[in-house]
């Protein structure tokens, strides 16, 4: 029996390290590790997440548990298991991977809260230390009282929080921590149900007979829930205006029982999903489908990389697969890249598998992500679909996986827990013994090249179904077009233009596909040549020209477009550049008559709005669909026959290794959308670098030639999945301390080499230099990339240096994070 005396809990904040508390008698009996706890942590109480019970604890000075937050544990210990390798490997506390995992908004928190003092008070109106400090002190009064994090996001200063504790220091404010509730909890229903079942007929006759003398309205309702039975008092609005007047009449007479009862919110809204039947699989279908259930009733690891052209019925296989999975009595997870994704998906799986379906994107709100959760804790559901975060939901008995388009890098969370969860997925299927299934048109190179080395099981659809043709690819060289003089606006080659008009003569759909958003890339002046920067990041605005205003697309700063220049004040101030905004403008002058939508981050801010859009298409509504990334892959549009791309050179000037591979991921998966049904496609791809080998070999669809030249490149360069990278990323406030910062991570790394002859053997060491964007959301940023072809000594040498930069960097305002197996390299 184990000694709940102590308890080992993660507490959810970043903090490399568990704690230990002592556990009072009368909370001895309900401790479970998997439970919420809330414990005393300095001045706050914060929500922790009981993680073992410890014999001993070598702690002088113990404190005690304040409470249990649980009925029942919200993780078991395997799902424990799985938490604590993502903390080892991802360098993150244990503590954020919990809360990553479970839903947002359940726990207890401590904000720090700022109100002013009576001497500030009395001040605020003469106190003129500088205009920062005035403005600060002034929204504090208005506000009474605000959060401490609040001020900081609002205010620009190089040290915010050293201006706080001054202002505090000196009497003005007060910074006090106050308890902040949970944000979501089950949502609860009234519902209404008749009580008059055992009254003998003749008494049910006398009581209406009197309710239709004296109260008309209460008898109706009586009538109507002899029908129903039990209703949820919401219906009965739409059947008697304000009811609850007559109901509460009802029950003072004993005739009904109005009750609380919980309730799902529904995420699948309004939209009714018919069964439809299989279609007949072709024979390279049944033949990668039978390898697929060998492997899950294998019940061992059997990691599948399906590699299939667009339009080839990767996502039937599926589907199979997880039919597969539940006659077994098991579950399935099924991840997508993109929110954009997941509507058509989502249609096709519930076509198949009804409502045994939990769903997981971020424009869920919060109490709908929790409900979906408690569907799968509570084992009402088999069946998990969703983005990156799905591949923590609680199921005990996974049979298999499934990546679609593996290769996106929105598998990568970029901030806090920086983990993968493509590579998740294979971890939680190796711990679980599952099958995983990554499928995709444009694999990874490294899950190709482990597919060519044997960690994969390869399995491929080469050909489209029914052996439909894929797209023609042309190139338009629009060095040319401006040579002519035709494109001086670089938007629209004459070709383009010739093919979107014979499409839209023949009543069918276009999509034009360019990689970013707004109106124009930058506003320039002309005069003295300054670019409008964003003052929290490293990067030009963005001209949004439906909002007339200047936007970051890194931190959301935005202004609106000066008249004049801020440097010389001269009026010669221009946008430049290309955005799905511009592109629709110009479209929509050159095709006045044509139906036109745009479908990027800008026009899906609403819920649900990347389903309304692609409905609409679906629907023959729109001619012309303009989009981002969001358009290019997954989507089956059968009207859909050419496919333009504004600019195939956008991606490909990124410094970033994996440029080329990008530019031929997004090229290949655009073009599939064109042609998928019984009408042949055009795809017209425009560039100024025609002779690059990612669009050379997306022209031909030819992605094995495209790997074969990318991995020498690799190969030489000693690039993924040849060697292993892990970022050390140094953020501070202040340009100067984060600079010295960056010289001591130097001079730790130098005296680590000169200890371990291993890291100076086998790894290379990169930086650390300036990061190619210096400023982001208000941090100055340095880097230094490590590679190694070993993991085990790279973690090594990660936590050896966390370990010594807590020690001899401390309190600088400048902070270290890790990011292993990095994607974004900015």
């Amino acid at each position: 029996m184990e000694n709940k005396r102590f308890i080992e809990v993660a507490p959810s904040l970043p903090l490399h390290k568990t704690l230990y508390y002592h556990v009072p008698k009368n909370l001895r009996q309900s401790m479970e590790p998997g439970k919420r706890v809330l414990i005393p942590l300095g001045k706050r109480k914060i929500t922790g997440y009981v993680v073992g019970f410890p014999q001993k604890v070598r702690v002088k000075e113990i404190k005690d548990v304040l409470d249990i937050l649980d009925i029942s544990p919200l993780f078991n210990r395997d799902e424990l298991g799985f938490y604590h390798w993502v903390s080892n490997y991802y360098f993150s506390s244990l503590g954020e991977v919990i809360k990553t995992a479970l839903p947002q908004g359940i726990n207890i928190e401590t904000l720090q809260t700022l109100s002013l003092t009576k001497k500030g008070t009395d001040l605020l109106a003469s106190y003129d230390d500088n205009q920062l400090t005035s403005n600060i002190l002034t929204e504090i009064g208005q506000k009474k009282e605000v959060s401490l994090k609040y001020i900081v996001n609002k205010f620009s200063a190089d040290n915010p929080y050293a201006l706080l504790f001054r202002l505090r220091d000196e009497g003005l404010i007060n910074i006090e921590f106050k308890e902040k509730r949970k944000r979501v909890c089950p949502k609860t229903e009234a519902w209404v149900q008749q009580e008059i079942d055992a009254l003998p007929t003749e008494d049910l006759t006398r009581i209406i007979g009197t309710l239709e003398r004296n109260a008309p309205k209460q008898t109706a309702i009586l009538k109507h829930l002899l029908d129903k039975n039990k209703v949820p008092i919401h219906s009965l609005r739409k059947e008697f205006s304000n009811p609850w007047k007559s109901l509460r009449g009802l029950e003072e007479k004993g005739l009904i029982s109005i009750t609380q009862e919980e309730v799902y919110r529904d995420p699948f809204g309004e939209e009714k999903c018919s069964r439809i039947c299989p279609p007949i699989l072709e024979r390279r279908q049944e033949a990668v489908l039978n390898r697929v259930i060998q492997g899950i009733k294998s019940e061992k690891f059997s990691p599948f990389l399906l590699y299939g052209v667009t339009g080839s019925g990767k996502t039937e296989i599926y589907l199979r697969a997880v039919e597969e999975v539940l006659q077994l009595g098991k579950e399935a997870i099924i991840l997508v890249p993109e929110i954009s994704l997941t509507a058509q998906l989502l249609s096709r799986f519930r076509s198949r598998f009804g409502n045994n379906i939990a769903l997981f994107h971020s424009r869920l709100s919060e109490g709908e992500r929790y409900d979906q959760w408690r569907r799968i804790h509570r084992k009402e559901v088999k069946v998990a679909i969703g983005v990156r975060s799905a591949i923590f939901v609680p199921f005990e008995n996974l049979g298999v996986i499934v990546v679609d388009e593996e290769h996106d890098t929105s598998y990568k969370q970029d901030e806090r827990l920086r983990y993968s969860a493509r590579d998740l997925a294979l971890v939680r299927g190796k711990l679980t013994s599952s099958a995983v299934i990554l499928g995709s048109a444009t694999p990874s190179l490294e899950s190709y090249y482990n597919s060519q080395t044997g960690k994969f099981v390869p399995l491929s659809l080469p050909t489209r179904i029914e052996n439909r043709p894929l797209p023609s690819v042309e190139i338009v060289d629009m060095r040319q077009e401006v040579r002519r003089g035709f494109s001086d606006c670089f938007i629209f080659s004459r070709k383009l233009i010739d093919a979107i008009e014979e499409t839209l003569l023949r009543k069918e759909q276009i999509l034009l596909f360019l990689n970013r958003r707004g109106f124009a890339s930058f506003i320039l002046c002309e005069r003295c040549g300054s670019i409008i920067k964003c003052p929290n990041c490293s990067v030009s605005l963005v001209y949004h020209l439906n909002v007339k205003s200047l936007y970051c697309h890194y931190c959301d700063y935005s202004m609106q477009v000066p008249d004049r220049c801020p440097e010389c004040n001269d009026k010669a101030v221009r946008s430049f550049g290309l955005g799905t905004e511009s592109v629709a403008l110009e479209v929509k002058k050159v095709f006045p008559n044509a139906r036109v939508a745009r479908m990027d981050r800008d026009t899906t801010t609403r819920k649900n709005s990347h389903h309304r859009i692609l409905k609409s298409l679906e629907n023959g509504e729109v001619d012309i669909l303009i989009g981002t990334q969001m358009i290019t892959k997954g989507h089956d549009l059968s009207r859909v026959t050419l496919v333009g791309v504004v600019s195939a050179d956008t991606s490909l000037g990124f410094p970033d290794f994996r440029a080329s591979e990008r530019t031929f991921q997004l090229l290949t998966q655009v073009a599939g959308r064109a042609g998928r049904g019984d009408l042949p496609g055009r795809v017209i791809i425009q560039t100024f670098n025609p002779g690059h080998y990612s669009i050379q070999q997306a022209k031909s669809h030819n992605f094995i030639e495209f790997y074969k030249e990318e991995i020498n490149f690799r190969r030489e360069l000693n690039y993924p999945p040849f060697s292993r990278l892990v970022n050390f990323r140094i953020l501070g406030n202040d340009r100067k301390k984060t600079k010295e910062y960056a010289d001591e991570l130097e001079e730790i790394t130098k005296d680590l080499l000169e200890r371990n002859e291993k890291y100076r053997s086998q790894m290379e060491f990169l930086g650390p230099v300036v990061a190619p964007l210096e400023k982001l959301r208000g941090k100055y940023r340095w880097q230094m990339m490590v590679k190694g072809q070993n993991p085990d000594l790279l973690h090594s040498f990660g936590k050896e240096m966390l370990q010594k930069s807590a020690l001899r960097i401390k309190g600088k305002g400048v902070t270290l994070s890790i990011d292993v197996d990095p994607i974004n390299m900015l």
